[in-house]
């Protein structure tokens, strides 16, 4: 029982310490993260990179809901779903901190977006389980769910530039 237990433990800690040196970069693009590393005075970087793009970059709500999606995607891309949620959050701190937008609706797309793109419908990875279950192939799956999901996210993509 304790060799089982010893085993279980060195492989987490194989497996996940990786994940916690990365996240930390992650988390030190927001403020809090970095205040808590460096001191109260800090901002985080991911902010000092969004105010300088903001202020050399005309920025409108458009642009920051389509550089808000691509955040989404780009992050989704890994297949889970759920890794990308602390970076489009601050992405939307970011922009509500640069233009006077509801930062709520803007991480909302965010996160909707990156769970619809790595969450299993269009990254084929991702839904290699469902595809086994159903006996389909993972890439047929992907390519008719594509059409809708696409559909999906413009309307969400839509419905956020009214909201915001």
């Amino acid at each position: 029982m304790g060799d089982y237990l010893k085993e279980g433990f060195g492989f987490s800690i194989k497996i996940f310490a990786p994940v916690i040196v990365i996240g930390g970069f992650f988390f030190l693009g927001g403020e809090g993260g970095s205040q808590a590393v460096f001191g109260s005075q800090m901002t985080g970087i991911l902010s000092d990179i969004g105010r300088y793009i903001a202020e050399n970059v005309p920025v409108n709500r458009f642009s920051a809901i389509v550089t808000q999606a691509a955040v989404a995607v780009i992050t989704g891309l890994d297949g889970s779903g759920f890794s990308g949620l602390p970076i489009v959050g601050a992405t939307a701190k970011t922009f509500a901190d640069a233009l006077p937008l509801n930062k709520e609706v803007l991480a909302s797309m965010g996160q909707i977006i990156t769970i619809w793109v790595g969450g299993g419908t269009l990254i084929p990875w991702a839904v290699v389980p469902v595809a086994a279950i159903c006996d389909v192939s993972p890439a047929e799956l992907v390519r008719k769910n594509f059409v809708p999901v696409m559909c999906g996210l413009v309307s969400v993509a839509i419905a956020t530039f009214f909201l915001l």
